[in-house]
């Protein structure tokens, strides 16, 4: 079945539905688009091509446009204007299907005008010539340029098959500790990885060949010397001389993971210094609005955390006391820590009188608040 043939399908029956099915009956890669309707439908076998489904063209008619390869754009768009002034067209160009494959194309295509000479119809065949492309193409030519990009970057790149390795490049060897190639080539991922991680991997393998698209994950990989490693990876499922692979590519995040538990480590210290202190501790906004406070400061004045959390520091300050204690927060933002006492109400209305030590918070050279301890 050519081109001429389905145009004569399409100019000579009006059954547009009986067209369909008996172009998707003989799985032919077919497509043709209604220019007064806006619309666009393709054969089951052009879905099968591009790795989506029938419906998701119908919804999204740019959805083709959209998988046309960047480089081959400016081609496709001279072969559509050809087309829509007229002139039947063909034209050889790069998809990039659902999953990420990218395949080439030949399409010829035609029109259908109205009694007025106006196209209202454009229509066309698919053939899919990736493998007379890839083999006519100097393939060792194409691949040494990738591995030379592959090889200089800053992140890690290795493909895997079958759960083996089979390309790793320079910055994954160095993580690894690896002076060749050929100490980790061939190596089972799962004898690389810490036994937690194992099943998580298989689980994920399966479905990226399966065609989903993952979000990154971090694992704890082993070293050549034995040192665990935290990487951070994303996963795309390839085809490797002529074979469903994996292409994984990464950080080491080791570093970053040990500074962020060092820091989260500071964090708990912290958090336990105030609220295990004897004294009610507390910090204030540079508005002075609070934004912590420890258990004790509930005991003390009677308010619940949540309570405080939404009050002003002048809130609970007797009103005799507001100016001199104003005063004394504006000096503290002026980066001066300041000692007072001063006399506040209790949520029950008793007075308390309480010692108090406000210091600034400085972050990156700027006050960016204030911290203060009272005590009863």
């Amino acid at each position: 079945m050519n081109i001429n043939n389905i145009t004569d399908l399409f100019r000579n029956n009006n059954d547009i539905e009986f067209i369909k099915r008996v172009i998707d009956s003989v799985s032919s890669p077919i497509w043709y688009r209604d220019l007064e309707k806006n619309s666009l439908w393709v054969s089951s076998e052009i879905s099968r091509i591009y790795g989506y489904t029938q419906k998701d063209f119908e919804k999204t008619p740019q959805l083709w446009m959209e998988s046309v390869f960047p480089e081959d754009m400016d081609l496709v768009e001279r072969h559509i204007k050809e087309l829509l002034s007229g002139i039947p067209s063909e034209a050889e160009y790069r998809i990039i299907r659902s999953d990420g494959v990218i395949r080439w194309v030949q399409e010829s295509t035609n029109v259908i005008k109205d009694e007025q000479g106006k196209v209202v119809l454009t229509l066309g065949i698919f053939s899919d010539i990736t493998d007379r492309k890839l083999a006519t193409r100097n393939l060792a030519e194409s691949e040494e340029r990738y591995r030379y990009l592959i090889d200089l970057s800053p992140i890690f790149v290795f493909v895997h098959q079958e759960g083996r390795m089979l390309y790793a490049n320079p910055e994954l060897l160095k993580i690894l500790g690896a002076s060749h190639e050929n100490e980790i080539l061939g190596k089972k991922l799962q004898e690389m990885l810490v036994s937690e991680e194992v099943d998580t991997f298989l689980n994920r393998l399966e479905r990226l060949l399966d065609g989903e698209k993952l979000s990154s994950l971090e694992y704890k990989i082993k070293t050549l010397d034995g040192r665990v490693i935290d990487l951070e990876t994303n996963a795309v499922a390839i085809s490797f001389n002529g074979k469903p692979a994996v292409m994984v590519v990464g950080k080491d995040i080791t570093e970053k993971k040990m500074v962020y538990n060092e820091l989260n480590d500071n964090k708990q210290r912290y958090q336990s210094l105030i609220e295990f202190n004897a004294n009610s501790v507390y910090s204030l906004d540079i508005n002075g609005y609070y934004t912590s406070s420890n258990n004790i400061r509930e005991t003390m004045f009677g308010y619940s955390k949540e309570e405080i959390l939404k009050m002003h520091y002048l809130d609970i300050i007797i009103p005799e006391e507001n100016e001199k204690v104003k005063k004394h927060f504006e000096l503290v933002i002026k980066g001066k820590p300041q000692n007072f006492r001063t006399a506040v109400y209790h949520k029950n209305g008793s007075l308390i009188h309480v010692n108090t030590s406000i210091t600034p918070i400085m972050v990156n050279g700027q006050i960016d608040g204030v911290y203060g301890i009272s005590q009863n």
